[in-house]
């Protein structure tokens, strides 16, 4: 697994919409997706390297755009994995 991290060069606008606490009450959350044994996201686990992340499962649209397939449904993840940005 390749892990990389993409910038476009320019600069990052920094601006808190939650709290420090809230933060790491969600950051928690995120990690023990993947860290606990019972978390929905424990096959992200990557030896050496912390990974969080947040799961999502979605009905199917029919095609004709009239409501959602029986029993098809679309799951999701979102990899949290980071390191110190300066």
């Amino acid at each position: 697994v390749s892990l990389s991290l993409f910038n476009d060069g320019g600069s990052f606008a920094r601006k808190r919409v939650v709290t420090a606490e809230t933060a790491k009450i969600v950051e928690k959350m995120l990690y023990d997706v993947v860290e606990d044994p019972h978390g929905t996201g424990k096959s992200a686990k990557i030896e050496g390297v912390r990974v969080g992340g947040k799961t999502g499962t979605a009905q199917k649209a029919r095609t004709d755009g009239r409501g959602y397939l029986a029993g098809k449904y679309m799951a999701s993840f979102l990899v949290v994995s980071y390191t110190h940005l300066r």
